[in-house]
């Protein structure tokens, strides 16, 4: 799905998921990405708000410094699901795999998205070894035992066996720790997780009741409620960014909070003044 461009028709009030960058939601009308804790403007290839966990910056790594990059412009080896601090996923990687490697004793339990998101790469990969560690001590044990049933050989071959059993043991239980965890996050809910509920979205009659009041109190011109910029309804085009005046509709009570998708929950809005009004609502624990 992602970088595709296509057309869809809302039905019954549903709006199908629009995958775009990294599989997050696009929305229609900002031409941003949705990532959780901010947008990001495919277009300008940043996100469109400074980095909320605002980690120190480091003089040697001039890439720390840029507080609106993806991932330090660097998304073939980094990934940052929900637009906070990239270093939680590799702290969250390095914490379950050399946890895993002692039976789990130390792993750091909860943390945000990011962060177990990092774990349960950790997990997988710590897994993997596990099962090489199987598979390399079985094949030791299989050639210590050859070398046993020489008699002489059998001065190399005991500890091989020993030596071989270690390993297979010790890649059972990273294995198995590896696999319980990953199976444990796959079962348990995430807390913090936002859902939106895509079903209270506008209809297209209902962006038109809020189109045509919001034109009666301007004197019959479409004006931002939160700036006073004069919108027009401006349809996206791929690899261009989003007008200034293009005409958006916001929710007043947030639909992921059982805000209706009717004329009198929602506003006309401008873009930048959109952007501002989810910003204010993740402040508020509301988005």
């Amino acid at each position: 799905m992602t970088g595709q461009s296509y057309v869809t028709t809302a039905v019954s009030g549903y709006v199908p998921f629009s995958g775009q960058f990294t599989g997050k939601e696009r929305d229609g009308e900002s031409g941003l990405d949705y990532f959780g804790a901010r947008y990001l403007s495919a277009a300008q290839g940043r996100f469109t708000s400074a980095d909320p966990k605002l980690f120190p910056d480091a003089t040697f790594d001039p890439q720390s410094w840029n507080k609106y990059a993806y991932v330090r412009n660097n998304p073939l080896r980094l990934v940052d699901p929900n637009g906070e601090d990239w270093k939680d996923v590799a702290s969250g990687f390095m914490n379950a795999f050399n946890t895993n490697q002692v039976l789990g004793i130390g792993r750091t339990e909860g943390g945000n998205n990011d962060f177990r998101t990092g774990q349960a790469f950790g997990d997988a990969a710590s897994s993997i070894q596990g099962v090489a560690e199987m598979l390399l001590g079985s094949g030791g044990e299989g050639a210590g035992l050859a070398l046993d049933a020489t008699g002489v050989g059998a001065l190399a071959g005991v500890p091989l066996n020993i030596a071989s059993a270690g390993v297979f043991v010790h890649g059972a239980a990273v294995a198995g720790t590896g696999l319980k965890n990953l199976t444990g996050a796959a079962l348990e809910p995430q807390n913090g997780t936002t859902v939106e509920r895509r079903a209270n979205d506008f209809t297209s009659g209902e962006k038109k009741k809020i189109d045509v009041r919001n034109a009666d109190q301007n004197g019959g011109a479409n004006k931002c409620e939160s700036c006073g910029r004069q919108v027009e309804k401006i349809q996206n085009k791929p690899g261009v960014p989003t007008p200034p005046n293009q005409l958006q509709r916001h929710h007043k009570k947030p639909a992921a909070k059982g805000g209706p998708g009717k004329a009198d929950n929602g506003k006309v809005v401008c873009p930048e003044c959109h952007v501002e009004e989810h910003r204010k609502l993740r402040q508020l624990g509301q988005k």
